[in-house]
């Protein structure tokens, strides 16, 4: 009966949602027309720059740590708004926007909720998400798409092994910029070397 309820009140405000991004489309769309495509791209890059720098990651792998990203989730809407604003109909700017919400505030909260059940589901559902999007931009783009799939497979796969595997040849320096350590010689103490 919960569960019932939970879902009427989420299929609620998804609809209230959706009625209000209809609503405000027209709006939405000519938000930015006096502002240059170059001046909106370049605010689009770097905001999402931002939203990458200052996303809380944790927030997906641990279940006690509560969500931090606000700044993040406000650039990233900031940007999804910019982009927004250059779509040729009110439908295509209320289908951003709500593709917005679900990717950077609402998806999350899924990712966190497929975490805490199984981390092999979480692992797929990355794998899903990844795959998805690299078949999305190589229809739109081959070279962006083999450009993506490169970068994807050196952060996930080659740099984690290769850190991996150069672990085993480091070697610990000891130097005079090291931290002192205490040292107990019958009734006298030294420090980093030197009596007390």
């Amino acid at each position: 009966r919960e569960v019932a309820a939970a879902t009427g009140d989420s299929a609620r405000e998804g609809l209230v949602l959706a009625v209000m991004l209809c609503a405000l489309s027209p709006v939405l769309r000519t938000l930015t027309q006096t502002i240059s495509d170059d001046t909106v791209a370049a605010m689009a890059f770097s905001l999402l720059s931002l939203h990458l720098l200052l996303h809380d990651y944790r927030f997906v792998n641990n279940s006690d740590v509560p969500f931090s990203g606000s700044v993040s989730l406000n650039a990233a809407m900031f940007v999804s708004v910019l982009l927004a604003s250059r779509c040729s109909s009110n439908l295509h700017v209320a289908l951003l926007i709500f593709l917005a919400v679900e990717t950077f505030a609402l998806a999350p909260h899924v990712y966190r909720r497929i975490r805490r059940a199984s981390v092999g589901a979480h692992l797929c559902a990355a794998s899903v998400t990844m795959l998805a999007a690299l078949w999305l931009l190589y229809r739109i783009n081959p070279v962006l798409g083999a450009a993506f799939g490169v970068s994807e497979a050196l952060i996930t796969l080659v740099f984690p092994a290769t850190f991996m595997f150069i672990q085993r040849y480091k070697n610990r320096i000891n130097g005079a910029w090291d931290e002192a350590v205490p040292t107990s010689r019958g009734d006298r103490f030294a420090v980093g070397g030197a009596r007390l």
